[in-house]
């Protein structure tokens, strides 16, 4: 009997970590969609755009000509999408430098 218990309690184990690990190998999570960017370089859209930066002046694309530029619309009351990305945007900054 208790070579029996044994003998489940190794398959039950053997189990649960042949089922934890499928997550990690993609069988139980559908792959993630490609990002897909577009390239507005020359669109004839946003050239007048003027924002105030948090010094109070206003900015145009004008002043970062030749930088890559990323404008962010992120709320105050977004309780959870705005605040994760711009922690990834922080994320990516701190990674270019």
């Amino acid at each position: 009997m208790v070579e029996l218990n044994k003998a489940l309690l190794a398959a039950a184990l053997a189990g649960a970590l042949a089922l934890a690990g499928c997550d990690r190998f993609g069988v139980s999570s559908p792959a993630k969609p490609a990002f897909n960017a577009v390239d507005i370089t020359g669109a004839d859209y946003g050239r007048e755009l003027a924002l105030t930066d948090t010094d109070g002046k206003a900015r145009t694309l004008a002043d970062f000509k030749g930088k890559v530029t990323l404008v962010f619309f992120g709320y105050t009351q977004c309780p959870d999408v705005c605040p994760t990305t711009l922690a990834e945007l922080a994320a990516v900054k701190h990674d270019l430098g």
